[in-house]
């Protein structure tokens, strides 16, 4: 480079933040003494200078990332990001960067397992409170695979965006009363949070993302607060606790409770709980309060107590209990080795449980043959149970091993329920009447519909046969008779029509079939009884 003349080195200095960085002349620096950093003046296009301004010099104080250059996505594909293939998006890596924000930018060692409370609480407050009125809402804070330690509860506000790297990947442990905690708003952060009886229309908690991460909760109250929550997501989380059989019921100790509070018009509603996995807790979800239009699909609820606590102790019309829950569904979610009832829901209407598998429920940490609650409860009408199936239903209706067992009934309180999962067993040839099936008759009056299909192989050829029983009866008019009716249509030898034969008899809350057959001689042939159960209590 030729050097064409030196005549002097000028430089000034100031503050930047005050005045700006002035139009320094050619080769003239200029420091900023606020901002600690250093310009030189670029020259005039006369010179031969590209443009008329100043350069930053770099130093310790300079953000080399504000200074990379404009980045457009995937420029070398000819992907048009602009209005026209000449004028690109272009953003700086800063910006780039800054699309998502990692816990790790709050707290460098964050997932080493040390108490990180402070580190979360801090990183939600300045990215969804906001240092300026809340203009960091549209961010979504990473918490990267690693181990946390939660001591109290983390406070979620509107719009905020928590995701993890995963189940068994995020992993944080709760010994506080709680995990997170939904607050409205109108909370400013650094302990400064808005009192729930504040909660509004306008400012209430909504639009929240809670994903991907394991929570272990090893205190008592529930892991996940919802205070008057609406329209958000909660999914793929796994929520772990230190409930046994044995150690109580614990109505504390949970994983989701859904709380309305004192603020009659402001319930939990239309929020989505998608594939959220529940773990040795006294019960899944919680409330007494006005939860409605609530979406639970997909997951596993394991070893717990109870699934779903639902208007318990709801007083209708008191605040926040107005309706108590009502249009929520349940569905697509698999519960093993529930102690109690899987769902309960005492007080609420419209609610559904829909497409779920009840595997080892309300047996009291045993097998079927120690039933000793319904599976679902309700307290209401128009509560709805839909293609639902229950382990309990082969068991205890042909399941020899347990024919002494009691039958709580899979669906307790008024219904219409019918079993959509077919069961199959076999009758073979009995000369005399002998014991067959089991059902529950735990209502004063009440019926049962079984619609069946019989089918035989023997000589000289096989038979089949369509029907359904209808079984009435009420306890306060005829005490323990049975009106047993059985409606059939018969195809094959017609010397065999009425070789089948059904009787029914009632004792206490069970319904025992006996069954004689001659369609097979005793012991020789092979036939099949596949039967659907539909319950009018």
């Amino acid at each position: 480079m030729a050097v064409v003349q030196i005549s002097r080195i000028q430089n000034r200095r100031g503050k930047a933040r005050v005045t700006g960085v002035p139009q320094l002349s050619s080769g003239e620096l200029g420091w900023a003494v606020d901002l600690q950093k250093l310009y030189i003046g670029n020259g005039s296009v006369s010179e031969g200078a590209p443009a008329t301004g100043n350069t930053e010099i770099l130093t310790t104080k300079s953000n080399i990332l504000d200074l990379v250059g404009q980045y457009t996505y995937r420029t070398n594909d000819n992907v048009q990001t602009g209005l026209t293939g000449s004028t690109p998006v272009q953003r700086s890596i800063a910006e780039k960067l800054d699309d998502t924000v990692s816990l790790k930018d709050f707290y460098k060692t964050a997932g080493d397992g040390s108490d990180q409370t402070a580190a979360i609480q801090r990183a939600v407050d300045q990215l969804f409170l906001g240092p300026i009125g809340g203009q960091y809402k549209n961010i979504t804070l990473r918490i990267p695979a690693g181990e946390y330690l939660v001591t109290s509860a983390i406070f979620i506000p509107p719009f905020a965006n928590i995701v993890g790297d995963g189940m068994d990947k995020t992993l944080i442990t709760c010994t506080g009363s709680s995990a997170f905690y939904t607050k409205n708003g109108d909370s400013v952060g650094s302990g400064n949070y808005a009192d729930d009886s504040t909660n509004s229309q306008s400012n209430q908690p909504r639009y929240i993302t809670l994903r991907d991460m394991t929570i272990t909760h090893s205190s008592y109250g529930g892991t996940i607060i919802l205070q008057n929550c609406r329209d958000s997501l909660f999914s793929n989380i796994r929520i772990k606790g230190q409930w046994l059989f044995g150690s109580g019921t614990g109505v504390d100790y949970g994983a989701f409770k859904l709380r309305s509070g004192s603020i009659g018009s402001l319930d939990c509603t239309q929020n989505i709980f998608k594939n959220i996995h529940v773990e040795n807790m006294a019960y899944a979800y919680f409330t007494d309060d006005d939860a409605s239009f609530n979406q639970f699909d997909g997951g596993k609820i394991d070893t717990c107590g109870f699934g779903y606590k639902f208007g318990i102790d709801t007083v209708i019309g008191a605040a926040g209990q107005l309706t108590g829950p009502q249009f929520n569904t349940i569905e697509n979610t698999t519960f093993n080795n529930i102690n109690n009832q899987a769902i309960i829901i005492d007080n609420g209407f419209n609610n559904t449980s829909r497409n779920n598998k009840f595997l080892f429920v309300g047996n009291d940490a045993a097998n079927s043959q120690n039933a000793t609650v319904s599976v679902i409860r309700f307290g209401k009408e128009t509560n709805f149970s839909t293609d639902d199936f229950f382990q309990r239903t082969a068991d205890l209706t042909v399941n020899p091993l347990f024919n002494a067992a009691s039958y709580p009934p899979e669906v307790e309180g008024p219904n219409n329920v019918h079993m959509s999962f077919p069961v199959k067993t076999e009758i073979g040839g009995n000369l005399v009447y002998t014991y067959f099936m089991g059902l529950p008759a735990p209502v004063i009056k009440g019926r049962i519909i079984v619609d069946y299909r019989y089918t035989a192989n023997n000589t000289p050829g096989p038979v089949s046969r369509r029907g359904q029983w209808i079984l009435d009866w009420n306890k306060d008019v005829s005490g323990t008779d049975l009106d047993f009716g059985d409606d059939f249509t018969f195809i094959g030898n017609s010397s065999l029509l009425n070789s089948l034969d059904f009787r029914g008899t009632l004792s206490g809350n069970k319904i025992s079939i006996e069954v004689k057959n001659l369609t097979l001689d005793e012991g020789v042939g092979t036939d099949e009884f596949t039967f659907n159960i539909t319950y009018q209590f």
